[in-house]
């Protein structure tokens, strides 16, 4: 198993600087700073979609570097220069437009549909971004808008089928959610389900769940316009949001990040309790296994805010994926994801990849080829539907 000799290299200076950035009382050593590569760190930071987060830590840097109004100005062994100071300071500002920009039409979106007699919450990105210290600098996506007919049962999926296809008749339809108008540059995906697993078994709980905690989250407003959800909502579909991109693409740093903060957001103990119980329930245990063990030794997040208790196995298996092949797998150079041009490739690419990660989550990755083949009936019955 391709695992340890790559970990060598995947705790590198780029990883081991990250904690730094997103906890802003941790110092990092003279040490790990005379070995960064602040050109390289760019780079790494762009294949995670962490421009803004690694922005955070630079930004302190270079400010303590050059600011000895207070006499406690530290002498770095090695410091950004101010041309890739400016640099990054450019990319952070097209983070920040895009974000406002994204925000602006989410909310307009929900108002749309809102308007239309459907219920409406906003999945991911925007409601994520707004668990951050900072949230104008996380790299904004798709918007993900999850979408239900107004006291309607879970899940009206060919309502809401009918409804988008009247402006998008060809919009592509998955099991999950179809596509829909695009406003500008920013892709808009409708769901009427948050999410879902191969394992119909799990996934039949993981649907129940969804239902059960619809109204809490279609009534959680923010303060920009829409509907975000509720924590214990967030902690279980974020969860099951990674383990799926996982199976089918890939996984960033940046997905770790978010869960980072749904985590130290503010909750009780009694809604961590529901969450856990629910992650297990619906065949997630040991995926949180690994996950925790990321966010307690690699982004350094106290113990307290864990789920359950750390597996290193796994969590090595996991930081090797995210590390190979960058946000969503795109960066991935292994033999296999190069096999993703036609449609035969491409199911033999999701073959190799369901028997790497069988030996750690053997149900799903079982599961993922039988669902993969039902899918495929599925958008045949419900993508013809006008």
């Amino acid at each position: 198993m391709h695992l340890v000799s790559p970990l060598v290299s995947l705790m590198n200076d780029y990883v081991r600087f990250l904690p730094f950035c997103l906890d802003h009382t941790a110092i990092p050593s003279d040490e790990l700073l005379s070995g960064i590569s602040w050109p390289g760190l760019l780079d790494f930071a762009k294949k995670q979609s962490l421009v803004g987060i690694y922005w955070q830590g630079i930004n302190r840097i270079y400010a303590d570097a050059n600011d000895a109004s207070d006499g406690h100005s530290r002498n770095l062994p090695n410091k950004p220069s101010e041309a890739v100071v400016m640099m990054w300071l450019g990319l952070v500002r097209r983070i920040q437009m895009t974000n406002a920009d994204v925000t602006e039409k989410a909310a307009s979106m929900s108002d749309k549909f809102s308007n239309e007699g459907f219920d409406t919450c906003l999945l991911k990105g925007q409601g994520v971004a707004l668990l951050y210290p900072q949230p104008s600098l996380r790299t904004s996506g798709d918007i993900d808008i999850w979408v239900s007919p107004r006291n309607a049962l879970y899940c009206a999926d060919e309502e809401v089928i009918a409804y988008c296809k009247q402006f998008v008749p060809e919009a592509k339809v998955c099991y999950h959610h179809i596509d829909f108008l695009k406003t500008g540059n920013v892709k808009v995906e409708v769901h009427y389900r948050p999410s879902w697993m191969s394992n119909p078994f799990y996934n039949h709980r993981l649907q129940h769940y969804f239902g059960s905690m619809a109204a809490a989250c279609f009534h959680n407003a923010s303060t920009k316009g829409f509907n975000v959800p509720v924590w214990e909502f967030n902690a279980v579909f974020l969860l099951s949001h990674i383990y799926n991109h996982l199976h089918h693409e890939g996984v960033g740093l940046r997905q770790i990040v978010d869960y980072y903060y749904v985590l130290r957001s503010p909750h009780t103990d009694e809604d961590a309790r529901r969450a856990v119980y629910n992650i297990n329930r619906c065949g997630m245990g040991r995926f949180a296994g690994c996950v925790m063990w990321i966010l307690s030794e690699v982004l350094h997040l106290d113990r307290r805010y864990l789920l359950c208790e750390p597996w290193e196995r796994g969590g090595l298996f996991l930081l090797n994926e995210i590390m190979e092949g960058g946000n969503f797998g795109k960066y991935d150079r292994r033999w296999y994801s190069g096999m993703r041009k036609g449609t035969l490739q491409r199911n033999v690419q999701r073959l190799l990849r369901d028997l790497r990660l069988f030996v750690f989550f053997p149900s799903e990755s079982f599961c993922e080829p039988f669902f993969r083949l039902w899918h495929f009936f599925w958008r045949k019955k419900h993508g013809k539907r006008q």
